[in-house]
């Protein structure tokens, strides 16, 4: 009978504990859920008219960009671009010459909190499909279908196993690329990326380090025009077509539908969450009542026992 009863408790500790851990779980998903929905809802509010986390519109395509970047570097850079250009910070600089010295407004405004929910929305985003790329007629650019489709060869034939252009991959996304780097730099990447990376380079072992210290083969028999052709098809794969009338710093309508059914989604997930909190919290009194009651019962039962 003791063994019965000291099995049950066993079993019973057991399961308040399973119970314990699978709802801590849950509510951890629930609050990645709700940072999630909290960066969707800013980027979508204060910087989807300029960018996008698939394709390149104002300015730089985001996919991979908290790999590429430490936080700290990112906060700061959203915080107040000017600052960090104005500092000397080579990518940044080079980042606003490519978009002609367009000056990105400083959030200020946003605290560390809210731009570390934009950093996770855009960090989970990367990871999904990109959806259609532009065709040839979407896009007027100064490249030939010839070497855009030279481009795709190559670029399936050497790049697409570790890389995607829009979403990350086993390797960062490639959208803008050429506009985030000198092209210089990037051929000595490509040609052989452990030089670079022992060299010191800062982007280079970041990179590196994120991506697992996965080893980029050395692509040294690509000549030069070949490199060129490979990037100009990234670049002209980065674009989007040409923004309607009203993105460049102005709220179209769409932008503020999307607003208004985030705020609405946000507040329903709210809600979600607290009643799920608060069932939780029931169940795991209930487990600890419970727990309560058969260890009483369980002392008396040895009390009884040793009396007789």
């Amino acid at each position: 009978m003791i063994m019965t009863a000291l099995k049950s408790y066993h079993l019973l500790n057991f399961m308040t504990i399973l119970l314990a851990f699978l709802s801590a779980r849950a509510v951890q998903s629930q609050e990645r859920e709700e940072v999630y929905e909290t960066g969707k809802m800013i980027f979508n509010t204060q910087c989807g008219t300029c960018h996008s986390v698939h394709k390149e519109m104002l300015g730089p395509m985001l996919a991979s960009i908290t790999q590429k970047h430490s936080e700290q570097w990112l906060i700061a850079f959203i915080t107040n671009s000017q600052e960090v250009i104005l500092s000397g910070d080579e990518y940044a600089r080079h980042l606003f010459e490519e978009y002609n010295r367009t000056v990105m407004p400083s959030f200020d405004e946003l605290s560390k909190q809210e731009i570390r929910a934009i950093l996770y929305y855009l960090k989970e985003e990367s990871e999904k499909p990109t959806g259609d790329w532009p065709t040839f007629a979407d896009i007027e650019m100064n490249y030939s279908d010839n070497n855009i489709s030279r481009g795709e060869q190559l670029f399936n034939g050497s790049c697409a196993i570790c890389h995607f252009i829009g979403k990350d991959g086993e390797g960062p996304s490639l959208g803008s690329v050429t506009k985030r780097l000198p092209r210089p730099w990037l051929k000595r990447f490509i040609r052989n990326s452990q030089e670079v990376i022992k060299s010191g380079d800062p982007y280079a072992v970041r990179l590196f380090k994120n991506y697992d210290m996965q080893v980029m083969p050395p692509f040294d028999f690509l000549d030069d025009k070949d490199i060129d052709i490979i990037l100009d098809y990234i670049e002209y794969q980065s674009a989007s077509p040409p923004p309607v009338a009203g993105v460049n710093g102005r709220k179209t309508e769409a932008v503020m539908e999307v607003q208004q059914f985030d705020i609405d989604n946000k507040s329903m997930k709210k809600s979600n969450k607290m009643t799920f909190t608060i069932a939780s919290m029931l169940l795991l009194l209930a487990g600890a009542v419970l727990h309560v009651f058969l260890m009483v019962k369980l002392f008396r039962y040895l009390l009884n026992r040793k009396k007789s």
